[in-house]
């Protein structure tokens, strides 16, 4: 997490990709950037597999990044 901040701070002009081996994984990143990502006005995507119901995220506060 701190690299990817670390990151922001030095470059805004870059993408970065993060993977996670589960749904609750990659749910848990998205949740753990979320404050960071809204609060410097960056852009985050979470993509879902089509068949997830958004009732099984991890948080309601994602939802928003789906």
């Amino acid at each position: 997490m701190e690299l990817v901040k670390i990151l922001f701070q030095q470059k805004r002009n870059i993408k970065v990709l993060l993977t996670a081996p589960s749904n609750y994984a990659s749910d848990l990143l998205c949740s753990r950037l979320s404050e960071f990502v809204d609060k410097n006005k960056l852009k985050m995507m979470r993509i879902n597999p089509p068949h997830r119901d958004p009732k099984d995220l991890l948080t309601f506060d994602i939802v928003k990044y789906c």
